[in-house]
């Protein structure tokens, strides 16, 4: 009968036994946070246009609170100025929500 595979191998070499690294500590969060100040300019700049779409959109209902109390009050000035405020409002933010999807997404790439 001939050897079989198991009766002509040599013995394996004793094993080294396998240390898993230490745990770090602070969880994902804290490796998240250390990969996106990789990249502070797109990181702030995402921030930044976050709170400035924020703080407009918390300014709108003023504006608007302004031209009704200018109207029920029988005010005879003209409304164009607070219509150009509330179109340029619109675009400031319509501008600040583009920058901060793209910076957002550029992040989001470059962590990956």
């Amino acid at each position: 009968m001939p050897p079989t595979d198991l009766q002509t191998r040599p013995e394996a070499a004793p094993r080294a036994e396998i240390v898993a690294p230490p745990a770090e500590t602070g969880g994902w969060l804290r490796r998240l946070t250390g990969y996106c100040l990789r990249h502070r300019g797109d990181l702030v700049g995402a921030f930044a246009a976050a709170l400035l779409g924020s703080v407009i959109a918390a300014g709108v209902p003023l504006v608007v609170r302004a031209v009704v109390d200018d109207v029920v009050a029988g005010g005879t000035g003209s409304v164009a100025a607070y219509v150009w405020l509330l179109v340029a409002a619109g675009a400031v933010r319509f501008a600040a929500g583009f920058v901060r999807r793209f910076l957002a997404g550029r992040l989001s790439l470059d962590v990956q």
